[in-house]
């Protein structure tokens, strides 16, 4: 139906002029710069001005039928302008709301201000770079105004823009520039820099890099939230009490926000995600999804878990959030800077456990992720399983404490050699070129060529000697170590004698040779400076690493896809070729079936009748053999996808968004593990801790908040002796002097446990 059939008084814009509230209600903007109002087709007001607008902003609101969200989008202002309209009404009647005055301190953005900072954008510097020159002078969020601002005035000039070219930013090229400057630009595609970087690791087609987008114009809250249905916007701690109450449910989830908020989590995103989102739907998309984690849910979906009556004060936002627009949020940061975002938190993780020597140990290995969707995917071999099955391989960094650091998702499943290189560059490129990156890491990789290249690019190594190889007798065991693997204390015998010939003129390595308490002996093959007492006791805890994988499983979710986006596999991708793996299967088939039928024959006497149906048999398996056999040379083992039966529908997903949503968990992981070791001494079962800060992440609490501090009194689940090893546990926390994201007055968090 036409809108002069439904309003007659309004005619119908052809330049989206024209913006709806409800369905007989709509806005439009004369070419005077007046905005007219109709309702049902008769015009019930007009304004130029804020005064005016306000007394309809609040008559209109006051209509059940009219969302405010929808309100607020086709008057081209936010919920929040609306919200305020409405108290100052009830406090204080029409005169509030027509005495319009600018609200607060005067603006510190002057005019000679303004002119530096512009002058600065137009250099090529960005908000960040700009507000570290300017720190004395004015605040990130006014930087962050003013470039908001400035690309408006860009954008309606008409001089002309220069497109930037999508490029791929492989692992290395992305490490490379969390290192060197983090608020820096990417290189240039074709620059030296880029070449060099890319020519270091496998291509995208290995699954590792993603493209950069071009710049996209960023979308306020109240504009991403009037699309998806989700949050109104932010407010402050003491406007969230007021609309959300004292009482708060998942309270102890601040804890973990506040960690990560320490860490840097925030600020790296923050810093990385101006051109596709704004800070404040940023940092409430990244709130919910991490206390949604914090309290067992495992994956962005258990943002729905959140919308209680409390939400507003949990989250700082006008109402709770829904899962689809934090996903919203967090792919449009993860289009633009999803792989730097992990490697910077993977950075200053490492950076953490670097050692006054220079020496820094590392368990690198694979975790297969199974895929039981509708898509076709590659399949890569599951050792629980002892098949191979659709799914995505992740090669994994781990400390030598087990804690996670680095995830490379390789939907191509490639195997351990060919990653141990990559992945220690970037490690050193993260830690400065004066590191020792030591790797340890499985059988999978102890390949000759592969530890050679490690020793040649100057990497050391300790990993296990693949079999067979000489057994020593007892006696020449003449060093023992002590080791406590899995809670147990076990002394083991080692000698390190004869260095290990790789052959082919690849050198010699170390051989440590261990005889473990039960009479076996394991083999240890290294190039390090380290002693052998500390080689072993690193590669003998890796049953951490194993640990940690099975913890990330059940208590973080890292099996989850999260992202569901796919692409095709590009079509020069070799793959194992499924016509051959069916001739094989064909095969097997045969050969099986002329085994029966021969066995059947060896048991039946020479004149039994039924000894020619299992001839026949016989028969027709020699002969589907033989024509097998006259097939398969003529169809390879790997092939391009586009010569396969594959081709078109072979693809795999998108990593981008969930190697966002890991980095939460590897810095939520981290951080629980570094409050465990806090907590644990003063637990009566220490091996309990994380649980019981689970039980802490998802407490209820009281919310009080002053000028410098805000108070939480939680009410976890714990018995009494739980709950005195907790508050010792608050207590020191209180010492690290905490803060909530997004607090602009900094307010210390101050956690109390209550007593019953």
């Amino acid at each position: 139906m036409a809108i002069e059939a439904m309003l007659p008084g309004v005619v119908e814009p052809s330049d989206g002029s024209l913006r709806w509230f409800r369905p007989l209600g709509c806005v439009q903007r004369r070419d005077d710069g007046v905005c007219e109002v109709y309702v049902g087709g008769v015009l019930i007001g007009a304004y130029e001005g804020p005064a005016e607008r306000n007394v309809l902003l609040v008559k209109l609101s006051e209509e059940p039928r009219t969302r405010v969200v929808e309100l607020a989008a086709a008057f081209d202002v936010s919920t929040e302008v609306v919200r305020r309209a409405r108290r100052a009404y009830e406090s204080g009647g029409i005169t509030a709301i027509t005495t319009v005055r600018r609200p607060g301190a005067p603006s510190k953005a002057t005019p000679e201000l303004r002119r530096r900072v512009w002058e600065s954008f137009a250099r090529g510097r960005n908000a960040t770079a700009t507000a570290k020159a300017l720190h004395k002078h004015v605040s990130y969020g006014t930087v962050w105004r003013l470039h908001q601002e400035w690309r408006a005035e860009q954008a309606s000039s008409e001089a002309p823009v220069t497109e930037v070219s999508q490029r791929s930013l492989d692992l290395d090229g992305a490490a490379s520039e969390v290192v060197r400057d983090p608020d820096a630009t990417p290189a240039v595609e074709g620059s030296s820099e880029a070449a060099e970087s890319q020519s270091n690791v496998p291509s995208a087609g290995a699954g590792v890099a993603i493209t950069q987008p071009e710049q996209v114009p960023a979308r306020d809250a109240c504009a991403l939230t009037t699309a998806l249905g989700g949050s109104d916007g932010e407010m402050t701690i003491g406007e969230a009490v007021e609309q959300g109450g004292h009482h708060v449910q998942h309270a102890g989830a601040w804890i973990a926000v506040a960690i990560l908020h320490a860490m840097g989590v925030y600020r790296h995103a923050a810093r990385l995600s101006e051109s596709a989102v704004s800070p404040v739907s940023l940092r409430i998309a990244l709130d919910a999804v991490v206390i949604a984690l914090a309290i067992g849910e495992r994956c962005v979906e258990g943002v729905r878990r959140l919308e209680t009556p409390s939400a507003s004060t949990l989250l700082r936002a006008e109402q709770a959030v829904s899962a689809s627009w934090a996903r919203e949020v967090l792919h449009r940061f993860a289009d633009v800077g999803a792989t730097s975002f992990h490697l910077a938190v993977a950075c200053d993780l490492m950076r953490e456990g670097f050692g006054s020597a220079g020496r820094v140990a590392f368990y690198v290995d694979n975790h297969l992720r199974r895929y039981t969707g509708k898509h076709t995917v590659r399949k890569g071999w599951k050792m629980q399983d002892r098949r191979a099955v659709p799914g995505c391989t992740d090669y994994y960094l781990h400390d030598v404490d087990g804690q996670p650091l680095m995830r490379v998702d390789v939907p191509s499943h490639d195997s351990l050699p060919r990653w141990l290189s990559p992945i220690a560059t970037v490690c050193r490129r993260m830690l400065g070129k004066e590191s020792r990156v030591l790797l340890s890491f499985d059988r999978g990789g102890a390949f000759a060529h592969e530890m050679s290249a490690l020793r040649d690019q100057d990497f050391e190594f300790v990993t296990y000697e693949r079999a067979p190889y000489p057994l020593l007798a007892s006696t020449a065991f003449e060093h023992k170590v002590e080791l406590t693997i899995d809670g147990k204390v076990e002394t083991i015998q080692w000698a390190e004698g004869a260095l290990k010939n790789l052959r082919a003129g690849r050198g010699r390595v170390r051989r440590i040779s261990l005889r473990m308490a039960d009479d076996r002996q394991i083999n240890l093959l290294a190039i390090s400076g380290l002693s052998a007492e500390e080689l072993i006791g690193i590669q003998l805890h890796r049953w951490r690493q194993e640990n940690a994988f099975k913890h990330g499983v059940e208590r973080w979710g890292i099996n989850q896809l999260d992202g569901r986006k796919v692409e095709p596999t590009p079509a020069d991708d070799v793959i194992p070729n499924p016509a051959r793996s069916l001739l094989d299967h064909r095969l097997r088939f045969a050969r099986a079936e002329e085994g029966r039928a021969r066995n059947k024959l060896a048991r039946l006497p020479p004149d039994d009748p039924s000894r020619t149906k299992y001839e026949q048999d016989l028969e027709r398996a020699v002969a589907t053999q033989a024509q097998i056999e006259e097939q398969r040379p003529h169809v390879p083992r790997r092939a391009p996808v586009k010569d396969t039966s594959l081709a078109g529908k072979l693809v795999r997903h998108v990593g981008s968004y969930k190697t966002t949503i890991d980095t939460l968990r590897v810095a939520l992981a981290n951080a629980e593990s570094e409050l465990a070791a806090r907590l644990a001494p003063s637990l009566p079962r220490p091996a309990e801790a994380k649980k019981t800060l689970a039980n802490l992440f998802a407490a209820p609490g009281r919310v009080r908040v002053t000028p410098r501090a805000i108070y939480i009194d939680l009410a976890p689940a714990a018995s009494p002796a739980e709950r005195d090893a907790l508050h010792q546990f608050l207590r020191q926390l209180d010492a690290l002097d905490l803060t909530l994201p997004g607090d602009p007055e900094q307010r210390r968090l101050r956690f109390r446990a209550q007593h019953f």
